[in-house]
């Protein structure tokens, strides 16, 4: 879910389908992964949560709020 989502730029990468935001898939892959000479990088990122800078990914504390939050 994008619903954080308000920067008009990140909005290119997500569609609204009912109450919710959800990143676009193009070719298979997300709108929002930038290939480069075989590096790969989100345009996403910074525009993750605030929950998100704060936390380790992975961490118990991450998947608690992602499960409170119905986002497995």
């Amino acid at each position: 879910m994008l619903d954080h989502l308000k920067n008009a730029d990140c909005l290119d990468y997500a569609q609204k389908i009912g109450d919710r935001r959800w990143l676009k898939i193009v070719h298979g892959h997300c709108a929002a992964l930038h290939a480069r000479q075989g590096h790969y990088s989100c345009r996403m990122y910074a525009a993750r949560p605030n929950v998100c800078h704060v936390v380790e990914a992975g961490s118990r504390e991450c998947l608690d709020a992602r499960r409170r939050r119905g986002i497995s």
